[in-house]
C-alpha cells in the first residue's frame, strides 16, 4: 500500500494517509450529491401522497451535511486550514456522521413498502437512497478506520516530539559544567 504525506503546517506533526483515501472522499461527496437528489425528487413529486415521518428530510439534510461540510472539513482541512483541523474534531465528525448514516437508512428502509408494492418513481428513488445510504455509511466507515489510526499516530509522535526536547535541555547544563 502507497502511501503519501500530508502538506500543511511544518510546525505539527506529519502522518500519511492511504491513496485511497482520497477517492473515497470523492465517493462520499458524490453519494451525499445523489442522496440529496434522489430525497428532493421524492418531496417534490410525493411527499402529499405517504408520509415518511421526516425520515425523507433528515436524508436531505444528512446528504447535504456529507457533501457540503463534513467530507470537506475532514478532507481538506488538515492540507489547507490547518489552523481549524484540530485532530480529535476530526475523528468525531468521521464518527457522528457514520452513525447519522446509520440511523438514515435504516429508518428510510423501515419505512419503505415491499419491493412488489413499489410503483411509482418516487418509491423508485427512496429504494435507490436505502442503497445509496447503506453504501454511504460502509465508505465512512472505512474512512472512521483511517482517522482513528491517524489519530492514534498523531498522538504517539506528539509523546515522542514532546519528550524530545526535554531531554536535550537536561543533557546541555550537564556538559557546560563537564566543560567548566
Amino acid at each position: 500500500m502507497k502511501l503519501r504525506p500530508e502538506r500543511g503546517n511544518p510546525g505539527r506533526p506529519q502522518t500519511k494517509k492511504p491513496r485511497w483515501v482520497l477517492p473515497l472522499r470523492i465517493a462520499e461527496i458524490l453519494l451525499g450529491l445523489g442522496v440529496a437528489a434522489c430525497t428532493a425528487y421524492t418531496i417534490a413529486l410525493f411527499i402529499e401522497q405517504w408520509d415518511f415521518g421526516r425520515v425523507v428530510d433528515y436524508l436531505l439534510f444528512l446528504g447535504l451535511w456529507t457533501a457540503c461540510i463534513a467530507v470537506p472539513y475532514v478532507g481538506a482541512a488538515p492540507v489547507l486550514l490547518t489552523h481549524i483541523a484540530h485532530y480529535f474534531v476530526m475523528p468525531g465528525v468521521e464518527i457522528v456522521t457514520m452513525l447519522m448514516w446509520l440511523a438514515g437508512f435504516i429508518a428510510m428502509a423501515a419505512y419503505l413498502p415491499s419491493p412488489g408494492q413499489c410503483k411509482n418513481g418516487p418509491c423508485h428513488a427512496m429504494q435507490a437512497t436505502v442503497v445509496l445510504g447503506a453504501v454511504e455509511w460502509a465508505l465512512f466507515c472505512a474512512t472512521t478506520y483511517v482517522t482513528l489510526v491517524d489519530l492514534q499516530h498523531r498522538r504517539h509522535i506528539d509523546k515522542r516530539t514532546t519528550q524530545q526536547p526535554t531531554e536535550q535541555t537536561e543533557q546541555q547544563p550537564q556538559q557546560e559544567t563537564a566543560e567548566v
